[in-house]
């Protein structure tokens, strides 16, 4: 495939590249030392800058965090992130999206991991059942809610989640844990980390589970993974190299009817990074490649290769200049033409191609800041995208700022709305024959984005987030009824098409708010709310229902309790409003988790979710897939053992 030539050029060019970035290693933060000091981040300005610099609404996630949490999956673990929509669908199967459009394919966030995106053009989406990123090998993920385009790239629409892992030094000696519940059934993983001078820092992972099914009869979602990661020095920078394979088995699926699904998905990824500081800045070149074959729809196969460099100059005066390029190659291949979602095109390459450019102008003392920005992105089908952004961020007190941002962003065309065609006989006196196509040309989606965020840290143990936002959405693709037609036969019936089109326009506003506060030494506690709005929502189509999919309004809660004699207690509550789409009411979710550190090196705990409430639905599936599970309450214990740390 070309795919894997242009993956073989991208490692030759970074491999003889003499310069690379070395980001700051941040060390393990919990809520505390958060609360304390300006945490770095690198998703707002693409460059390590303090939190309380970043000209955009970013939030952190840290690995004590993700500890404390209970959480058996990422998906999970966002749900601590105030303005993020994260839903269960099934056992398996997530909605997750920031200011609104959520969905199982949520097509407006671009997601990476240490740099590489696990954005799906299949769908537009990320499967979020194939990221099973280890928990306990994450440093820390940034969620940057609102436009990211002028750096990110073309689908970084809506936010940016960015997911950083820990070095294999940071994570030196054997860990073992495994777990048991009464949804996560089984599971297990082992990691090993050590160094040989001659080959540096390395690290091993294998991990094992098995997740029963939500619905009576219900197959589970059983996965395999293991992964590798290499950290050394050469030719003057850093070098890190990794990656990893997994392949998920899901017997029959959960509510798929009229399917071919072979049940079953396979996926690999490998990743490289060179980083080093350099006389009048630093340069970061990133290369990666990954595949994937999955049974949805048919069997579907894709790969992707991608390189990024970067060069962050060091302060010329009041200028601090960071600019870059990119490409990427897509290929996918439809392996089974007589599924039921078929594809004009089964077979199909995509280039891609970006530039962008950013300045942070400071004034008075460094206290205003200036960003102007923007990105120039070419698309296969959809040619030329330009992306700008201009910021501003004014420490007005020692302990107050404000930030504002006008932005552009695109969303491309997933290759469904672009190439499918799917049909779905349904019996009836005359059976009618519904039909779904995609249009070759479809334009990308556009926004345009006003924002404005405050942050006030009267002390050290106290601090408060809030941010606005108006969204204008231009040529939004949804699904419209095109055509009826009655067919003589024999036998008789009635065809209905329905077609993607970019047709609708819309605006969406509201506000996020977030509040941090250390009580004690042994209890923290955050609080965050979400309310939204979309005016001039499109009904809903027979075939689909598209686009008003989000709550209105959500709120959230979660305190961290440490106990004498070594014990952790972690309280978590969060309300949910109605989804008019689905007819799926409000509800509310109370989790809790103890754990007991029995030494330093080994501890217990059990995390119960959903404890005062016997079952709700959270979300649907519209791609007519999986039906709405009940979310019952659950139960997982698990033990953590670590040598060498």
């Amino acid at each position: 495939m070309k795919a894997r030539r242009l993956l073989a050029l991208l490692i030759t060019s970074l491999l003889t590249t003499c310069t690379a970035q070395a980001h700051e290693d941040l060390t393990d933060l919990d809520l505390a030392t958060l609360m304390s000091m300006d945490v770095t981040v690198t998703s707002a300005a693409k460059r390590a800058q303090a939190s309380a610099d970043a000209a955009a609404a970013v939030f952190v996630i840290t690995r004590d965090d993700i500890r404390r949490s209970g959480a058996t999956s990422l998906p999970e673990v966002l749900r601590m992130a105030p303005g993020l929509q994260v839903a269960r669908i099934d056992a398996r199967s997530w909605a997750i999206t920031a200011r609104g459009f959520n969905s199982r394919f949520a097509n407006k966030l671009q997601v990476l991991v240490d740099g590489r995106s696990i954005y799906t053009p299949l769908f537009s989406g990320v499967m979020w059942e194939e990221q099973t990123v280890p928990l306990y090998n994450i440093q820390r993920i940034e969620v940057m809610r609102g436009p990211g385009g002028a750096l990110w790239g073309i689908n970084a629409v809506n936010g940016v989640i960015n997911i950083i892992t820990r070095t294999a030094a940071d994570s030196a000696g054997l860990r073992v844990q495994a777990g048991s519940g009464t949804v996560d059934s089984q599971s297990g993983a082992v990691s090993y980390s050590d160094r040989i001078d001659s080959i540096g820092d390395y690290r091993v992972y294998a991990e094992h589970a098995h997740t029963d099914s939500y619905l009576d009869g219900g197959e589970p979602w059983v996965r395999t993974q293991a992964g590798w990661r290499l950290d050394r020095a050469a030719a003057g920078g850093q070098l890190s190299f990794q990656g990893d394979v997994q392949e998920g088995d899901f017997g029959d699926t959960d509510g798929y009817a009229d399917s071919n699904l072979p049940g079953s998905s396979r996926t690999g990824n490998v990743t490289v990074n060179w980083q080093r500081d350099v006389t009048v800045g630093s340069i970061d070149a990133h290369t990666y490649y990954s595949w994937a074959d999955r049974g949805l729809p048919g069997r579907w196969s894709e790969a992707t290769a991608g390189l990024d460099l970067q060069f962050s100059a060091n302060r010329i005066g009041r200028h601090l200049l960071t600019g870059g390029f990119g490409l990427r190659e897509l290929e996918e291949e439809q392996r089974d033409p007589a599924a039921r979602v078929r594809f004009s095109k089964t077979q199909s390459s995509q280039d891609q191609w970006n530039i962008y450019a950013q300045d942070e102008i400071n004034f008075f003392d460094d206290r205003l800041r200036v960003i102007a920005g923007a990105k120039l992105e070419d698309f296969t089908f959809t040619g030329l995208a330009f992306q700008p952004t201009l910021r501003t961020l004014w420490h007005f007190s020692p302990t107050q700022t404000v930030w504002g941002a006008v932005s552009r962003a695109v969303r491309t065309p997933s290759r469904i709305e672009l190439f499918s065609h799917v049909s779905v006989d349904v019996p009836r006196d005359v059976p009618v024959r519904f039909m779904l196509s995609g249009d070759e040309h479809l334009e990308e989606e556009k926004l345009e984005a006003y924002e404005l965020g405050w942050r006030w840290r009267p002390n050290p143990g106290l601090s408060l987030d809030a941010s606005l936002y108006y969204n204008e959405y231009q040529d939004l693709i949804n699904v419209i009824d095109f055509q009826t037609a009655f067919v003589p036969g024999p036998p008789p019936r009635i065809d209905r098409l329905f077609v993607y089109a970019n047709a609708h326009d819309t605006t969406v506003y509201g506000v996020e708010t977030s509040l941090e506060w250390a009580a004690t030494d042994w209890l923290r506690w955050q609080v965050n709310g979400n309310w939204h709005r979309m005016t001039e929502a499109p009904p809903a189509t027979d075939l689909l229902l598209q686009m008003a999919s989000d709550p209105s309004k959500s709120f959230g809660t979660r305190a961290r309790i440490d106990l004498p004699h070594h014990v952790e207690l972690d309280l978590s509550w969060r309300y949910v409003g109605s989804l008019s789409t689905y007819d799926i009411p409000s509800y509310s979710s109370f989790d809790l988790r103890a754990g007991w550190h029995v030494r330093d090196n080994l501890e217990f705990s059990l995390t119960v979710n959903n404890a005062f409430d016997d079952e709700h639905i959270e979300f649907y599936d519209e791609t007519g897939g999986a039906l709405g599970a009940s979310i019952g309450r659950s139960f997982f214990g698990r033990f953590v053992w670590h040598v060498g740390r």
